[in-house]
């Protein structure tokens, strides 16, 4: 999975804004969540010269991206019916309400385990944690993909 993004800084490492969204979009689902872009660190394995303003692309790959997404959302889901059928087992008596508090109980656990489990997997480098740089774009390339939104493609901002 790729997406483009703008490098905002390279002090203290690289610092990247997405950019692959129209800005009407940003600023209108923006300000009905309150969420603000937010810069986050990137690697430059390729070792490119960079400068801040240009536009890069990022590799996300997606097997360790659907991974991590599975660990933080659907262990907790997974565990609901765990704990709601464990407490029939377990507690004879203790009725549908019990059950549902008690997987429910569950649900809660997974989503600090999840995130345990994924902090231990970007600590043992299972996870990526960093997006990589793959290529740096040309102005030549911005200026066809905003002139011909369908020109190539391979990464969102051209489409």
């Amino acid at each position: 999975m790729t997406r483009t993004a703008k490098v905002e800084s390279i002090q203290d490492g690289i610092l990247v804004k997405n950019n692959d969204i129209p800005a009407s979009k940003i600023s209108s689902s923006g300000k009905f969540w309150g969420v603000s872009e937010r810069p986050y660190t990137v690697k430059n394995p390729l070792d490119f010269e960079l400068a801040p303003g240009d536009t890069v692309e990022l590799l996300l790959p997606s097997g360790r991206t659907v991974i991590s997404t599975a660990i933080t959302f659907l262990l907790p889901l997974a565990l609901f019916p765990v704990g709601y059928s464990l407490a029939h087992r377990l507690v004879p008596g203790i009725g549908e309400g019990g059950s549902f508090f008690v997987g429910f109980g569950g649900l809660l656990a997974g989503l600090p385990l999840g995130a345990l489990i994924r902090r231990l997997g970007v600590k043992s480098g299972a996870l990526t944690a960093v997006p990589e740089i793959s290529r740096v774009l040309t102005p030549a390339e911005l200026l066809a993909c905003r002139l011909n939104p369908d020109s190539c493609g391979s990464c969102k901002l051209c489409g």
